[in-house]
């Protein structure tokens, strides 16, 4: 479960609403309803043109505004990155591939961050340092870790890309692996108690089941929160319990020390602190493994304001591996920094969350950036669409209406983005701020925190919170990211 990170406070100028464009907008694909155009149509042109810099920050390019000649900066900065060699062929961006064993392991404490070539000699060093410690450390390591064959036994809740993701493999190879029990195409049900057979890395051990009392005052997700599970697979554990004061539940956690059945003399089970300690470990340690997979083209750069600017040697949106999905590729691409925060975010959240559909990119940019109908703003590759997760039995990966949205889910997809500190803004509109107050307070983040996240309760016109209120904005949030050192001209909020 996520912790609340603490991040400075935003006191900003509240983004100005700007009318609808009147030009026709172009159809949208065979998929979306009517209701989600009228929706698009709404899309923004957050700042206006003559937004002054510095007012509210402090201006985050050094090169004077005016207006831009695409060409000439195109020729320019391009020349610049060939220089740098920092113009590969090959992918724009990767999640990696589990089955890989050339992939890093968890040994490997990169990020596939962006080059730097602004850092300064103090930054440079501390990097220099870091690295030979890293090299120190792997050469006290005989040989790589090797993969080994466990069982899984089948937790009832399971499914196969639960299961797949806990192991840090592909669906893919966990069909292979046993298709007697799931079938050649994998369509055969899964049974809790009986077992597959993975081939994996640094494998976790075998859940245990506990029986955990309620206490007084508890619900659902209390209980799951105090025993580091999620609300969705305790209900799934407990299909036909009830929240009753000194009744017990049924908890799978990790195996550590010893345990006795809590019974109906407390509500403690012994070892279920170090339980949760161990699971939250080997969490953070297969979070820490899918994040040293990114791997990002650094020659991605954004060239002034989002709603007048362009892109230079976009990057694509990666849709490999289901962490992803694009509906519109033609319109997913954006600056490396862009791309990067985006996979970080989701690979955060999937990995938190447990959400087995794809988080869905509604649109970034074009491939050279510009204007592309309804969106006055996603010009420059640092604006991204994204649909909120949908509840449980809701058919495909978009919710249709805001009752189809999963607020609790929608709070961590948020939050991912907010803890890395790279986003400017984060709109959605005001009337359903409240629930996503609501599902952040149940997870546990304090107000302190949240006045400076959301601007709900405060009204809609106000300066509070990176959360701002933006019409139109009701099954997709629009996050801003923070201009990269890379990036030019990148005037205008």
């Amino acid at each position: 479960m996520p912790t609340a990170t603490s991040l400075p406070t935003n006191a900003q100028p509240a983004p100005s609403e700007v009318e609808p464009s009147t030009t026709a907008s172009e159809p949208a694909p065979p998929t979306d309803s009517a209701a989600d155009t009228e929706e698009e149509l709404i899309e923004d042109e957050l700042f206006e043109d003559s937004a002054t810099e510095g007012e509210g920050e402090p201006a985050v390019a050094t090169e004077t505004s005016g207006d831009l000649d695409p060409e000439q900066a195109l020729a320019k900065v391009e020349a610049e990155l060939r220089a740098e060699g920092a113009l590969p062929d090959g992918e724009d961006a990767s999640f990696g591939d589990p089955d890989d064993p050339d992939d890093p392991d968890d040994s490997d404490d990169g990020v596939g961050d962006i080059p730097d070539p602004d850092a300064d000699a103090a930054a440079a060093e501390e990097a220099k340092k870091a690295e030979e410690a890293k090299k120190a450390e792997e050469a006290k390591k005989a040989e790589k870790p090797k993969r080994v064959w466990v069982k899984h036994r089948i937790i009832r809740g399971e499914t196969k890309q639960s299961i797949a993701q806990r192991y840090d493999v592909s669906v893919k190879a966990l069909i292979r692996w046993n298709k007697k029990s799931l079938g050649a195409d994998g369509k055969k049900y899964l049974r809790a108690g009986r077992t597959l057979k993975v081939y994996a890395f640094d494998p976790p051990p075998q859940r245990v089941e506990i029986q955990a009392q309620i206490r007084k005052g508890d619900n659902w997700i209390k209980f799951a929160r105090r025993h580091d599970v999620e609300e969705k697979d305790l209900r799934k554990w407990n299909p036909k319990a009830k929240m009753i004061a000194g009744k017990s539940l049924k908890v799978w956690v990790e195996p550590s020390g010893s345990r006795k059945n809590a019974g109906g003399g407390g509500d403690e089970v012994e070892g279920a602190g170090d339980a949760a300690a161990s699971a939250s470990a080997n969490s953070e340690k297969d979070l820490a493994r899918k994040l040293a997979r990114i791997k990002v083209r650094s020659s991605g750069v954004s060239v002034g304001k989002p709603n007048k600017g362009y892109l230079i040697n976009g990057v694509s949106v990666p849709t490999k591996g289901g962490v992803l999905s694009c509906r519109r590729p033609e319109y997913c691409y954006g600056s490396s920094k862009t791309i990067k925060q985006l996979m970080v975010a989701a690979v955060k959240f999937k990995h938190r969350s447990g959400y087995e559909k794809p988080v869905v990119v509604g649109a970034v940019s074009k491939r050279k950036g510009g204007r592309f109908r309804p969106h006055r703003s996603h010009q420059s590759g640092r604006d991204i669409d994204v649909r909120l997760p949908v509840r449980s039995g809701i058919k495909g990966a978009e919710p249709r209406s805001t009752g189809d949205i999963d607020w609790n889910l929608s709070w961590k997809l948020v939050h991912a983005f907010l803890e890395s500190g790279e986003v400017q803004y984060i709109f959605l509109s005001y009337k359903l701020q409240r629930r996503l107050y609501k599902a952040a307070r149940a997870a546990g983040a304090s107000k302190e925190e949240l006045s400076k996240w959301i601007q709900w309760p405060h009204k809609p016109n106000t300066n509070f919170g990176i959360v701002r209120h933006a019409k139109g904005h009701d099954r997709h949030i629009h996050v801003r990211i923070k201009c990269g050192k890379r990036d030019r001209k990148c005037g205008g909020r």
